[in-house]
């Protein structure tokens, strides 16, 4: 062999053991072993173990199974004559719905079968929680079971169509007509202790399921206008000026919609009515809120985002991903390099930087990691259960800022304080008004009215003081609203407080 023909396959091996130890390094489980069954749902927390349904598929085998926190099998379901839905946990119970229309409580932690229904028409969605009590919709209605017995509570029974239904600090329903040409949907809003109606919303909406943050609902109108009701009144508190939205996303105090040609992302802080968007590829998989942190995943990337300008902290680009969503103080991404790659990888993210904080591969899909004090129980459908390091969250990169003389405020907000008493006083005698400006979106989603303190309406004008003063140094802003007063029963995570 010639020196040329040599060197030539020591520099190909080279590069092979590069890209496989070095670009595609992954991070090695504190342990891993192989679960007998295929895996199809997330591992959710069970009594002090955990559960998720699988088998396999070609065989029609389908069972639930129950694991503890070293991935040892602790009990098995009897097998089930159809494929379930992602099962919940509600109390000691487990509770699934198969598509031969059955419901099921299973106890824990033996599986042992304590009830069943069966419904009239088949499921088109799993159960859904209420409480200590359980939701399963058949055809048009929504029954509720009592979890120790099975015993049918009460129901709702829509006259048209039910075609999505939500379940918070109320049921919602969205149902009409799907058979026209050009549907009507409508929404309507029930009691979660008796099924009793609360109330309807006049406007025709969109048939994507309704969305919660804090006390409000987020639906779209039929025409793609972004809707923020609040769920016990049914009060619109905001709508957005812009039509074609989709909202796809709730955050802990923030709503993501996307444009219908999925080209475009909005996010909407229900905290201060502001709002920016930024392009996506196709549309957006998952999201998470940590801080003053948006982390936004499309079809090919994460980003990062500042919550308050949008301003891009940082991105990856990842090739083809498949699921997304947030885990710890971070988030959890499941990709391929490409879409006819074999090999798939999964990996954690914090909110200061794009590098991994552990990252895995398999040759079939990875499901959400399940927390557990000592590190992120891992699983993927070929039934390979690991255990990867607890992840450690950085620290924000810092951001050099010019050094600024700072006036002290404290004497404009005596004169301030002392004008918008005044003027607070005449404004509560006014009548309210009918079109909403962001502004007022902070202080509606409250539950309650609430008057500012002496000291609260201090707080208040020296936020707006030092937001000027940053606007008048040249911190760049992306809206020309002007920021409310946080209130308290909504306040943010800091970013101490995230962990980061």
């Amino acid at each position: 062999m010639s020196k040329t023909i040599l060197a030539i396959i020591l520099i190909v091996f080279g590069i092979g053991i590069y890209f496989q130890y070095v670009v595609d390094a992954t991070t090695p489980a504190i342990w891993q072993t192989k679960f007998e069954a295929n895996i199809s749902s997330d591992p959710i927390g069970a009594s002090g173990n955990y559960v998720f349904w699988g088998g396999n598929l070609f065989d029609k085998v389908y069972k639930l199974f129950v694991i503890n926190s070293q991935g040892q099998k602790i009990a098995e379901s009897v097998n089930l004559p159809s494929s379930p839905f992602n099962p919940i946990v509600v109390d000691n119970y487990v509770i699934a719905a198969d598509h031969a229309r059955m419901l099921r409580a299973y106890s824990l932690p033996d599986l042992k079968v304590v009830w069943e229904a069966a419904g009239n028409d088949a499921f088109e969605n799993g159960p859904v929680k209420n409480g200590k009590t359980v939701l399963q919709a058949s055809g048009q209605s929504i029954f509720c079971f009592d979890v120790n017995t099975g015993k049918q509570l009460w129901d709702i029974t829509e006259l048209d169509t039910l075609k999505n239904f939500a379940a918070d600090k109320v049921i919602l329903t969205i149902h009409g007509y799907k058979d026209l040409k050009v549907p009507t949907w409508k929404c309507s809003a029930y009691d979660t202790e008796e099924g009793l109606s609360l109330w309807k919303l006049d406007e025709p909406v969109s048939s994507i399921s309704p969305i919660f943050v804090k006390n409000a609902a987020v639906l779209t109108t039929k025409d793609g206008e972004g809707l923020v009701l609040n769920q016990l009144t049914g009060e619109i508190m905001y709508k957005t000026k812009g039509k074609g939205l989709i909202q796809v996303a709730g955050l802990d105090n923030a709503v993501i919609f996307v444009t219908n040609d999925f080209k475009n992302m909005v996010y909407l802080s229900l905290l201060t009515g502001k709002s920016w968007s930024t392009t996506i590829k196709k549309d957006v998989i998952g999201a998470a809120q940590i801080g003053s942190r948006v982390m936004i995943v499309d079809k090919t990337k994460v980003r990062c985002f500042d919550s308050e300008s949008g301003l891009l902290a940082w991105e990856k680009e990842l090739g083809d991903v498949y699921a997304a969503s947030g885990h710890r103080n971070g988030l959890f991404v499941v990709y391929k390099k490409r879409f006819t790659a074999k090999e798939t990888y999964a990996i954690c993210l914090g909110p200061a930087t794009n590098k991994e904080l552990w990252k895995a591969s398999a040759k079939s899909m990875f499901r959400k990691p399940y927390p557990l004090g000592e590190g992120d129980l891992l699983v993927n459908n070929n039934g390979i259960i690991r255990l990867m390091p607890k992840p450690v969250f950085h620290n924000t990169t810092t951001v050099s800022m010019p050094e600024i003389n700072m006036p002290d405020p404290s004497a404009k907000i005596n004169q301030a304080f002392e004008k918008q008493q005044k003027e607070q006083t005449q404004t509560m005698e006014q009548e309210p008004q009918e079109n909403l400006n962001p502004e007022e979106l902070p202080d509606k989603i409250q539950q309650g009215a609430h008057i500012p303190t002496k000291e609260e309406k201090k707080k208040q004008i020296e936020n707006e003081i030092k937001q000027d003063i940053n606007k008048n140094i040249g911190v760049k802003k992306n809206t020309k609203t002007k920021t409310e007063a946080i209130p308290k029963d909504l306040a943010p995570v800091s970013d101490q407080d995230a962990g980061w």
